[in-house]
């Protein structure tokens, strides 16, 4: 979805709300991946790792360094394109209460 946001907001043939829905869209789908860290043992013999490096693979036709986004990545990259600040204003709340002012620990006591 970031390539897709990077490419259509270069071109005129989006409004500007239109641009606004796709940024969404991208911070949304980030945020929506779970912020489980798996140990390095359990990555190496992950079947699901190894189907989605053969897909990468075939997707890019081997042409580029296999890397499988990981959702730290995926945030730095919706940060440094400034998306969250062209996202809407809902998406935008969302965000800062997930990534900035979220504090599990305080919800227990």
């Amino acid at each position: 979805l970031g390539e897709c946001y990077s490419l259509s907001s270069s071109t005129n043939a989006y409004t500007e709300e239109e641009k606004c829905r796709m940024a969404s869209a991208v911070v949304l789908s980030v945020l929506a991946i779970p912020a489980k860290k798996k140990s390095a043992a359990a990555e190496v013999f992950d079947q699901q790792n190894e189907n989605n490096l053969r897909v990468i693979e075939m997707l890019t036709f081997g042409t580029e360094a296999v890397e499988i986004p990981t959702r730290e990545h995926l945030m730095e990259t919706i940060k440094q394109r400034n998306l969250i600040d062209a996202a809407l204003p809902s998406v935008k709340k969302i965000y800062h209460l997930l990534e900035k002012s979220f504090m599990p620990l305080k919800l227990s006591a």
